[in-house]
């Protein structure tokens, strides 16, 4: 994540990452604690409940529900694809669950959104979240930020109006600014 980003080339649909098997391939001269410079973020992610994942990739925050989630990303050297992936520890496999996709990557930030499935949650009330990597020399562990819940209104089939947390993925975008500080937005074409 680090050095640069390159999105997507796989929509693959998954909602759990099998066992361990998908680990960072590193040579065998190379520490445990060095990551590859730059990956390829699968849009898709994956749950993995019970996993605590690679303790230097892996931020907690809780979802507009206030369920704990954790996420970390299976580091993979290009050309393979590096996977995000979240642990719902108090879920213990639950089958309802969290789809995790992401939407889009600048620098060291990771925009991505959690949709519900499988539960009485509206689909339109998806959660967004940004995962910070952490710093290149290390000073500054991983983090992972819920964005405020955004509210519009859409019309709904009876003409009503109806709230909804729901943005346009193919509009939407993020601008690492500094290791701190990042710009969310989507863009919205309005007629003049």
């Amino acid at each position: 994540m680090a050095g640069g980003s390159a999105m997507p080339i796989s929509t693959m649909e998954t909602e759990e990452i099998p066992g361990s098997s998908r680990r960072s391939k590193r040579s065998s001269g190379s520490q445990a604690s060095q990551h590859p410079s730059w990956v390829i973020l699968n849009e898709a992610g994956g749950r993995r409940d019970n996993y605590a994942g690679d303790c230097t990739t892996s931020s907690t925050c809780s979802t507009s529900g206030g369920e704990l989630i954790s996420v970390s990303f299976d580091l993979m050297e290009p050309p393979g694809t590096t996977v995000l992936s979240v642990d719902r520890p108090e879920t213990h496999g639950s089958p309802a669950g969290l789809r995790p996709q992401v939407l889009a990557a600048d620098g060291n930030s990771v925009l991505f959104k959690m949709t519900p499935i499988g539960t009485n949650r509206s689909p339109y009330l998806e959660d967004y979240f940004v995962y910070k990597a952490c710093s290149s020399d290390g000073s500054q562990r991983p983090s992972l930020s819920r964005l405020p819940t955004f509210y519009s209104d859409i019309i709904s089939f009876d003409g009503r109006p109806q709230p909804h947390n729901f943005l346009t993925t193919k509009a939407i975008g993020i601008l690492s600014c500094t290791e701190e500080s990042f710009v969310v937005a989507e863009l919205q074409k309005t007629a003049l």
